[in-house]
């Protein structure tokens, strides 16, 4: 094996110098195998399913350690090819180099950092390879849409079963029901549930622009919710006249009622319509319509072999995903009356402790849920919301809740993890971070390569005064315009830059070496220092033409359209920089010492 190093490494130096100088074949071949274990460790990490219930397990590889073995790989993997590197340097001694060859040799470097400060990054791919197979997208979708018509039965809360959860059939799905004692008008027809009254509007809807802020500030009184119809319209939703409903519903408790989404992707509505904002809270009402109507459709046609495939189904993922729960079809089944299908029997939705980061933890004996974890009804103490009340529908829950649970916070944070880790972008997210690591320890390697470690050492000293310097002038002056401190920064880096340019023979050998040091770290926050007195020039030009419409008709300014390639514009400007300035280098290293 000795051997074959050897003769390999004999063929590189004759035929291919840099390779073997820079030790390219040996990296790629150590980094190559260590991202496919780490990819090999990350295929296998989610067949454990309940580890999908874990709170942000999108992010598993910082809590169980891969992101630390992964730092300690990296550290061991670039420290001995430092070592092996640092052997010998063929600029330094003066061999002959030329500029595209200096070139290629940071653009090596910067590659070798790259792959092997990532090995995380393969483990993150490696899991998100395996869900995507396990879980394409067809085949997810349809598990939340069975398990949010399953969890119809799931019969947890009473609230989620009463009658102004009733979105369907029509004129339900028009109406809007007022359930605070305060606002309903008792002179008028409403209904009433123990200490819980409803009472239906219709909805009267008027569109106000945003423009009209005084009008727009009032509109917010007494409006039951709000939709931004367009960027410059907004729709405000007022109660109407009362609509009697009696001859239609009554205030039992009804799967008939339910409207509810159990299952919703992580901070996001990918499973409802639009948000509309109702005191706070969103209303998905269009979504709300068509899980009622799901459920009516079912409980209509009442068909026995239905409701067992449906709740079997269920049961299978809760399985493949080890949720917590006693149910089975036939334990379930029976729960459900399938003669009126009044709610008559609750399910316990099976606590987990949280810790303080949020991380779920063993799961705690089934208890007696307080009063108020049930919903119930609202808190003003009236006639109606007496004591007697309060106790029956209390009762009234205690006498049908069961023995059996169901563990669907579990469900939901698995179906939430496992959309999430199947839609994480880790190019857009990690790589950017990772690449201008990679660029920037190439950029320290490279300035020690072609200078050494004293002018190294000095430049970044001196970049430090220069950065001070620099910001006790500007408090001193009391100088608080963006503008002004951006020209000040523009005018000492473009002195930096110009110094080897046009004074490379008349200034010292060491001395300049700090200054190119200097440039090359500084070249990419220099061009994005252009862009942004670009920019705000744009901005003053425009607000000075615009006035009080700046906000509304401004045009995007050259930062906003370059928004989305920004980072790789500069890392071009960067590495086509370095290129362009490997003449100044090689000049700089032809100077007579001293």
């Amino acid at each position: 094996m000795k051997s074959i190093v050897q003769n390999i490494n004999k063929t590189l130096l004759e035929k291919f110098p840099l390779i073997w100088n820079t030790g390219l074949l040996w990296m790629l071949l150590i980094t190559a195998l260590v991202h496919v274990i780490f990819f090999i460790l990350g295929i296998n990490v989610f067949r454990q399913p309940e580890l999908l219930q874990e709170y942000y397990a999108y992010e598993i590889y910082v809590h169980n350690g891969i992101l630390l073995f992964s730092v300690v790989c990296s550290v061991l993997i670039i420290v001995v090819w430092l070592i092996l590197l640092f052997r010998h340097n063929s600029f330094k001694n003066y061999y002959p180099t030329g500029g595209w060859q200096l070139f290629v040799s940071f653009c090596i470097y910067c590659l070798l950092f790259l792959l092997s400060t990532t090995f995380y990054t393969s483990y993150a791919f490696g899991y998100k390879a395996y869900l995507n197979k396990k879980y394409p997208d067809p085949k997810l979708n349809a598990q939340i849409n069975t398990g949010n018509l399953a969890a119809a039965f799931l019969s947890f809360n009473p609230g989620d079963y009463s009658i102004d959860k009733r979105k369907y059939p029509a004129p339900f799905d028009t109406l809007y029901c007022e359930t605070k004692e305060e606002q309903i008008d008792f002179s008028k027809p409403y209904l009433q549930r123990f200490n819980d009254e409803y009472q239906f509007y219709t909805v009267v809807k008027k569109l106000i622009p945003n423009s009209d802020h005084k009008t727009l500030n009032n509109a917010y009184i007494n409006s039951i919710y709000q939709e931004n119809v367009s960027d410059s319209l907004t729709s405000f939703a007022y109660r109407g006249d009362v609509v009697d409903v009696s001859a239609m519903a009554n205030t039992e408790l009804s799967y008939y009622n339910y409207s509810h989404i159990l299952f919703d992707k992580y901070y996001e509505g990918r499973y409802y319509s639009e948000p509309v904002y109702s005191g706070g809270y969103l209303r998905k009402d269009s979504v709300a319509i068509a899980m009622n109507r799901e459920a009516h459709s079912l409980l209509e046609r009442n068909d026995v072999n239905e409701f067992k495939q449906l709740l079997a189904s269920f049961l299978d993922i809760a399985a493949e995903l080890n949720i917590r729960t006693n149910l089975t079809v036939d334990t379930w089944l029976p729960l459900i009356n399938r003669n009126n299908f009044t709610v008559e029997k609750f399910i316990e939705n099976s606590k987990m402790l949280i810790d303080t980061t949020g991380r779920r933890l063993e799961a705690v004996e089934l208890v007696e849920p307080a009063v108020d974890d049930v919903t119930f009804s609202v808190e003003t103490d009236t006639v109606r919301n007496t004591p007697e009340n309060r106790s029956k529908q209390q009762q009234f829950y205690r006498e049908r809740k069961t023995n059996f649970y169901f563990d669907a916070e579990g469900l939901e944070t698995a179906f939430q993890n496992i959309d999430r880790i199947k839609s994480y972008d880790h190019w857009s997210v990690l790589f950017h971070f990772q690449y201008w690591l990679a660029f920037g320890l190439s950029i320290v390697l490279f300035a020690f390569r072609t200078s050494g470690l004293s002018p190294l050492l000095f430049s970044i000293i001196t970049g430090i005064v220069i950065s001070i310097l620099l910001t006790l002038s500007i408090i001193g002056s009391n100088i608080s315009s963006e503008l002004t401190i951006s020209y000040i920064v523009f005018a000492v880096g473009t002195a930096i830059l110009l110094m080897p340019l046009l004074f490379l023979q008349q200034v010292r050998k060491n001395i300049q070496a700090v200054f190119i040091n200097i440039t090359l770290a500084g070249i990419v926050p220099y061009i994005f220092l252009i862009l942004l007195i670009i920019n705000l020039h744009q901005e003053r030009y425009y607000q000075q033409v615009l006035g009080d419409l700046y906000y509304q008709k401004k045009p995007d300014l050259i930062l906003e359209l370059l928004r989305g390639y920004l980072s790789y514009i500069l890392l071009a400007c960067g590495f086509i920089f370095v290129l362009l300035y490997t003449a100044v280098i090689r000049k700089w290293k032809a100077l007579p010492e001293g």
